[in-house]
């Protein structure tokens, strides 16, 4: 399988070159908000706008998403909740 990784996202088996994986993560990045209320903290996979599946653990969607495509663009979607580290002097 071929693969092409992009910073932290990755697109996967892309016969037509960045393209396919650039639209996807336009999209990703247009309707962050949306994905953000139905996907909060978790890996989506991504084809044509769509999402192909979802899941907490991203070996379980990309298993999932295999079986729909096999080029697609994977992202994780954080909840949008604000959170604090802490550090302990």
């Amino acid at each position: 399988m071929n693969r092409v990784t992009l910073s932290m996202y990755e697109v996967v088996n892309a016969n037509d070159g960045f393209m396919v994986g650039l639209r996807d993560f336009e999209w990703i990045d247009q309707h962050y908000a949306e994905l953000q209320q139905r996907y909060p903290n978790m890996y989506i996979a991504v084809k044509d706008g769509e999402v192909l599946s979802a899941n907490r653990e991203y070996g379980k969607m990309y298993d999932e998403a295999l079986k729909k495509s096999v080029d697609f663009v994977t992202d994780y979607i954080f909840s949008g909740e604000p959170f604090v580290f802490k550090a302990y002097v």
